[in-house]
């Protein structure tokens, strides 16, 4: 029940969503010298509330073919209408809770990305896209590259620095999600959802993977070159990224291969969050 329960919540993508958060606030915080430890954990408090309620809410929409995939029918309550409703009205409070605390404690712009967030992953990713386009990871990534940039600014206003952060994080996904579509393929095909790999094959989805792999790699030292860090920061993320630039390019057993490009992916933002803090070293 508890293993079930913390799924459903999606406590994963939660983490990493809220580690990604920091490292967006650390690296405005370093124009300011000071990081502001108060501000930093309401806005993981408010952002905690709010991307538990945007997992419970896409989970409540999603019901109906989760019970038809592998990986997600166990889930706690698809078949148990007052957990459903219990979901639906938890999601609710919680987003509710989530935005308060960051209205009070935080600044209109956060505010109002926070909100973009949830509209974009909710209504066109959760409702329609998912379900509808093949393009739905492009659609649904600028949802996930948003914890980043609400990072930066809580300190900073939106600006290059801030653009690029998101386009690290919007490039970042699109590989990281089409190597999950290709390991789950054949849930994908039995819910009836588009993905890249069914329509168009594995050739093609591994073209694009590539392309976004390499690009992320470029952004990474693009923001390194433009925000004048030290050498610590590319050094930091260099073996990784060719890491996984190298797999990405070899390919034998496709299920192996995607399971590889997804635990590298995995890897690499992690290692991206943790490179912000090269900033602070003298």
């Amino acid at each position: 029940m508890i293993i079930k329960s913390i799924r459903t919540i999606k406590l994963k993508i939660v983490i990493g969503n809220l580690l990604s958060l920091i490292s967006g606030f650390l690296l405005a915080s370093r124009t300011t010298k000071i990081i502001n430890i108060k501000l930093l954990i309401y806005t993981i408090l408010g952002m905690f509330f709010l991307l538990v309620s945007n997992c419970l809410l896409n989970n409540y929409i999603d019901r109906d073919i989760d019970i038809i995939m592998d990986r997600t029918k166990d889930r706690l309550f698809i078949n148990n209408k007052i957990l459903s409703l219990l979901l639906l009205w938890m999601s609710i409070l919680l987003a509710t809770l989530g935005l308060i605390i960051l209205v009070i404690t935080n600044n209109l712009l956060v505010l109002i990305l926070s909100l973009l967030g949830t509209i974009i992953y909710i209504l066109f990713y959760s409702i329609y896209l998912k379900r509808n386009s093949l393009y739905s990871i492009l659609i649904g990534s600028l949802s996930g590259a948003m914890p980043p940039v609400i990072g930066y600014c809580s300190i900073l206003n939106f600006n290059y620095e801030s653009l690029i952060l998101m386009l690290i994080f919007i490039t970042w996904q699109i590989p990281h999600s089409y190597a999950l579509s290709i390991m789950y393929i054949n849930d994908y095909k039995k819910a009836n959802i588009p993905v890249l790999p069914l329509y168009y094959g594995y050739l093609t989805t591994r073209k694009y993977i590539i392309i976004f792999i390499i690009l992320y790699i470029l952004l990474i030292f693009l923001l390194g070159i433009l925000t004048n860090s030290n050498m610590y920061f590319i050094i930091t993320n260099l073996p990784a990224m060719i890491v996984w630039l190298y797999i990405s390019l070899g390919i034998n057993n496709i299920n192996n291969w995607a399971k590889k490009i997804f635990i590298l992916s995995i890897i690499n933002i992690n290692i991206f969050n943790l490179s912000i803090l090269s900033y602070y070293k003298v």
